[in-house]
């Protein structure tokens, strides 16, 4: 991330730097409206259908089943 306002604020930003996956969304987010990019920003998915974004809800569903299992060992 070699935008200079975006390395200080990551730098300095407690959160930032334990989250990468949070400090590429920013920069993502701002690269979208400033640079040449934006093409290339706007065909990434939008959603996610993965266990990282499963509710508690949709985790409970798969309670007794081996996926939840294998789900926690990939870790």
């Amino acid at each position: 991330m070699s935008t200079p306002s975006f390395s200080s604020l990551i730098a300095n930003d407690q959160l930032l730097r334990s989250m990468p996956n949070v400090a590429l969304a920013l920069f993502l987010l701002y690269e979208r409206t400033q640079s040449n990019w934006n093409a290339y920003i706007d065909i990434l998915p939008s959603q996610f259908n993965t266990p990282l974004y499963f509710t508690a809800e949709q985790l409970n569903k798969l309670k007794r089943s081996n996926s939840l299992c294998k789900i926690f060992v990939l870790k």
